[in-house]
């Protein structure tokens, strides 16, 4: 019996190498195959600004991955310090509130006077304000990071430019006299050029 088995599992191991060997011909395409140019990706500001609303999304928008930790640490960041101030801003409220009244508080066993809990509340709650107002300003500069970048993705960046020192007529109010001025060409596309003279 265990021969019998055996005989037919090497029955098909050998079939199944001989059918695994066969190969399928598939005629050459008859009509000559053109490769379409890849499209060049060129963002649109106004929309990289408005997916900057959600923090990072004018930076995925645009193409640029390696932005995302700078515009989340950065958020993340300054979200953590104000949060923390906010915290001990309302526990030094707290016991604030608590030492006018004459209550026991969590810094009794300090013998803070009202005062400096008062100073120490107030320094609280300056770092927590300017810890938002930072966070607000970070958030607004990513916004407008995102409408920039979408900008200068189209700018030209060809490296003839290009200023000549020569002959120029300088021309004043009393006279048109000869001189030698500073030439800079300026090229808007590929064919014009607008020369720029400066005396």
């Amino acid at each position: 019996m265990m021969n019998y088995r055996l005989s037919w599992l090497l029955i098909l191991l050998v079939l199944s190498l001989h059918l695994g060997a066969q190969s399928i011909s598939i005629p050459p395409d008859t009509l000559a195959q053109t490769k379409t140019p890849k499209k060049v990706f060129s963002p649109h500001p106004q929309r990289a600004a408005l997916y900057a609303l959600i923090p990072g999304g004018g930076q995925v928008y645009n193409r640029r991955y390696w932005k995302l930790p700078i515009v989340y640490g950065a958020l993340g960041g300054l979200y953590y310090y104000a949060s923390f101030n906010q915290s001990e801003y309302r526990r030094f409220k707290t016991a604030y509130q608590k030492e006018l009244l004459g209550e026991e508080h969590e810094f009794s066993s300090l013998n803070l006077p009202a005062s400096v809990l008062l100073n120490i509340r107030n320094e609280y709650r300056k770092t927590m304000e300017e810890g938002y107002i930072f966070m607000s300003l970070a958030y607004l500069l990513s916004i407008a990071e995102a409408y920039v970048d979408a900008h200068l993705r189209n700018f030209d960046i060809n490296e003839d430019l290009s200023g000549h020192f020569r002959p120029t007529w300088i021309v004043s109010q009393q006279a048109i006299a000869p001189g030698i001025g500073f030439s800079i060409q300026l090229r808007t596309d590929q064919k014009s050029v607008i020369p720029i003279s400066l005396p």
